[in-house]
């Protein structure tokens, strides 16, 4: 999802800037809170930076309810409790995210909600923008859909969660030529302010 909404739609400019730089993208996740052996940088979800790698934070995970238009529009609240339909999307990888937006939100879901879970994010997004439920999707990384009104947040509390996105790398190859122009590209364009 960080690669598709924010990184590829700027990483012509960093081509640009470096034509002689070779690239290759991998997006698969096979191996969560870790750096792949292959790769000279990652951009990966940790609770906490690594040890033995060069780590830069760039900006923390934080999930919001979101849905689309229509959807946004047939929820009823009443006294803090959804009573409406609202089957719940749920990205395998954070089965819990909605009972933690419940009771930090002191939002009552409805505990026959019906649930829809997908391996990626992507499908997350897209299946909460085609109407089938809420969702809990990045803010950052949503924006793009945010901003074309395809998503509505539905409520404005957002679960702050305790992981961030963060730029690593070996040490050693840290400071070589390619991985720095890169490094300071990504600092430039993704970091938190």
């Amino acid at each position: 999802f960080f690669a598709s909404e924010l990184f590829v739609p700027r990483l012509q400019d960093f081509v640009a800037e470096h034509p002689e730089i070779d690239i290759t993208i991998d997006t698969s996740d096979e191996t969560p809170e870790k750096h792949p052996n292959t790769a000279d940088v990652s951009i990966r979800l940790f609770r906490s930076p690594p040890k033995f790698l060069s780590c830069d934070r760039l900006f923390s995970l934080c999930l919001v309810p979101a849905g689309s238009p229509s959807f946004y529009d047939n929820i009823k609240v009443v006294s803090g409790r959804i009573v409406s339909s609202f089957p719940l999307i749920v990205h395998e990888s954070r089965p819990k995210a909605w009972s933690q937006w419940e009771k930090t939100a002191r939002m009552r879901i409805p505990s026959a909600a019906t649930v829809i879970c997908f391996d990626s994010m992507i499908a997350v997004a897209r299946a909460a923008e085609r109407g089938m439920g809420a969702a809990l999707v990045p803010l950052q990384l949503g924006q793009k859909s945010f901003d074309s009104s395809n998503l509505v947040q539905l409520f404005d509390h957002k679960l702050n969660t305790d992981d961030s996105y963060y730029l690593t790398c070996r040490p050693e190859q840290r400071d070589a030529v390619a991985v720095s122009a890169f490094r300071k590209w990504v600092l430039q364009n993704f970091k938190e302010a």
